[in-house]
């Protein structure tokens, strides 16, 4: 009796249970879509996806950015228009039903070629995209380099094995002159060359790491990278 008296004490029933691992998230994003890794804190969650900008215009949406969830991952698709000078940076706020918040890390979008794309000058030769100048003529009808702009991003888009490497928002030239930008290249999409020639995508690598890009606005908007036509960012009010 006394042993079983002893068991109770040191077992007593109701014991609450420990506490939840603290609230914690992150973010990362894939072709169009924003996804919140959601960890510890107590269900449902609460998020809200935002976004800022740098530069003077900006054009973004978020379908879904607000909402509630008892998944530990949550997504959204996204799109934005990429002007000279613009850079945006997404990311999600998170809230559990304890009343504990969380903020995921940031993930920022920027249209750039790497700087060793080769870009076509007015003389036909080729230069290095980032040994290129402002003023510099390049390839097409009163075509120079109007402004030049140098970031970091953690993924690069490798088409075709090298063809182009670029970030997740540069906007490529596609099937008789659709504007798309990287997320949205699919397998069988068309460039154009330099010699008018249709050239198919037959591969698309998402590569991870730190990467220089660098973007560059032109006069007509279009110039030509590693012999395929691509465009720029659009000017404001465009």
């Amino acid at each position: 009796m006394l042993d079983s008296y002893y068991f109770v004490l040191d077992n007593p029933a109701g014991t609450p249970p420990p506490p939840p691992a603290p609230l914690t998230a992150s973010l990362s994003h894939s072709g169009g879509t924003l996804t919140a890794s959601i960890t510890g804190g107590t269900i449902p969650y609460h998020y809200s996806f935002s976004y800022s900008y740098s530069g003077t215009c900006y054009g973004s949406t978020i379908s879904n950015p607000t909402g509630t969830t008892s998944s530990t991952t949550v997504s959204t698709s996204f799109s934005n228009v990429a002007y000279s000078g613009t850079t945006y940076n997404y990311v999600c706020n998170i809230s559990d039903s304890a009343g504990h918040s969380a903020t995921t890390n940031v993930v920022t979008i920027t249209p750039c070629l790497v700087p060793e794309t080769l870009i076509t000058l007015k003389n036909g030769t080729q230069k290095e995209l980032g040994k290129l100048k402002v003023g510099e003529e390049l390839f097409g009808e009163n075509n120079k380099v109007e402004s030049f702009e140098t970031y970091h991003v953690s993924t690069l888009y490798n088409i075709n094995e090298g063809l182009l490497k670029s970030s997740i928002g540069h906007i490529h030239l596609i099937n008789g002159g659709q504007q798309v930008q990287a997320l949205e290249l699919k397998v069988g999409d068309k460039f154009k060359n330099i010699k008018e020639e249709e050239i198919e995508i037959y591969s698309i690598e998402k590569q991870q790491g730190n990467f220089k890009v660098i973007n560059i606005s032109t006069t007509n908007k279009t110039y030509v990278a590693n012999g395929i036509y691509t465009h720029n960012k659009l000017p404001c009010g465009s």
